[in-house]
């Protein structure tokens, strides 16, 4: 990292402590690394990491810029879309229908210094982008319920199925994908087949790292479904919804309100569809009426009142405390004093805190 990106940086989070001091309220600590959270449509609501997940009155609709702490939980609605930028160079676009949680913030507080950055997005799209070189202590990475993406420099789409499957399409820059193998109940990676060999073993991780237009889809469980170039981008549409309100999520429905913030008015809504297992924006559903559908993927035995691997206070909450969170990748790993791939401050603190 060069010093001019760390200098700016640093500079991005006093400016930001100083000019949103009003939405301070929302963060976890004030004397945590901070980043900050910017509205640009849509319903986008914020969570702090101290509140409990399943209590719907503790998300704050967000209408202007904000910071937001390590742990802290993102969410949009069916038209909402946020930008999350840690400092400058250093973003990640949040798009519609999505829940994605900032789960290892460590700033760099130095020129010389490094930073550590994760997010784990449980459901919905995201682009990230770096634009500077990464040192070599340096780190940012995108976790899903399958995979990790790990860059030194780039600008990437994760996108995350409320089934759970992954894909991940480089747009520039290289981007390496690590299978999250503990879903699969193994201690690593499946060998690659041998000669003339058939089965699950195939669909292992051939291809780790993604150059320029090639993206790679993954199962649940970590195994590549495909890896090809030419994947589709999501479409890019154009910001033209309003914000919201910051009375939206108060489970009034004002005037209007069935547009701008249907959460508030489920009530007046016909969901016909609501509960089949898929989410279906064009019959109005979306993650904040409809989490049954467009929400993330609960886990393979969610509701056998054992808090799994696979499973956590956000995701499986008849199941797991809320301030559980999802096992370490290889808990064999966790506590060795490094954050290792696909480790974050949340999955494994000893390793990855600040």
């Amino acid at each position: 990292m060069t010093m001019t990106t760390a200098t700016r940086g640093a500079s991005l989070v006093s400016a930001l402590l100083t000019l949103l001091a009003p939405a301070w309220q929302y963060s976890a600590q004030s004397d945590a690394c901070v980043a900050s959270l910017e509205p640009i449509q849509g319903v986008v609501q914020h969570q702090s990491a101290q509140d409990d997940p399943t209590v719907s009155e503790s998300w704050h609709t967000v209408t202007e810029a904000m910071l937001v702490s390590e742990g802290d939980r993102i969410r949009t609605g069916g038209e909402g879309r946020a930008i999350l930028t840690f400092f400058e160079g250093a973003q990640t676009e949040i798009r519609e229908n999505t829940l994605a949680v900032v789960s290892t913030l460590n700033l760099p507080e130095s020129e010389d210094s490094p930073f550590d950055i994760s997010m784990d997005v449980l459901v919905g799209t995201t682009i990230s982008s770096i634009e500077a070189e990464l040192d070599a202590g340096d780190r940012f990475e995108v976790h899903t319920t399958a995979a990790t993406a790990v860059v030194r420099g780039t600008r990437w789409w994760t996108v995350v199925t409320p089934g759970g499957e992954s894909t991940f399409i480089s747009e520039r820059g290289t981007v390496r994908i690590l299978p999250n193998v503990r879903r699969m109940g193994l201690a690593a990676a499946p060998a690659p087949p041998g000669p003339g060999e058939t089965g699950p073993s195939e669909r292992t991780f051939s291809r780790p790292e993604l150059s320029p237009g090639v993206g790679m889809r993954v199962d649940r469980y970590g195994s590549v479904l495909e890896t090809r170039q030419g994947f589709r981008f999501p479409a890019e549409r154009p910001v033209t919804a309003a914000l919201a309100d910051r009375n939206c999520g108060n489970s009034v429905c004002n005037a209007g309100e069935r547009v701008t913030c249907p959460v508030d008015c489920l009530s007046q809504l016909s969901l016909p569809t609501c509960g089949n297992a898929t989410c279906e924006p064009d019959q109005n559903e979306d993650l904040l009426v409809c989490p049954s559908d467009c929400g993330p993927w609960p886990g393979d035995h969610c509701g056998d009142g054992t808090c799994d691997p696979d499973e956590s206070g956000l995701t499986c909450p008849q199941d797991c405390a809320p301030d559980r969170y999802f096992a370490p990748v290889d808990p064999a790993l966790c506590g060795n004093s490094v954050c290792d791939p696909a480790e974050s401050a949340l999955t494994c603190p000893q390793d990855c805190g600040g």
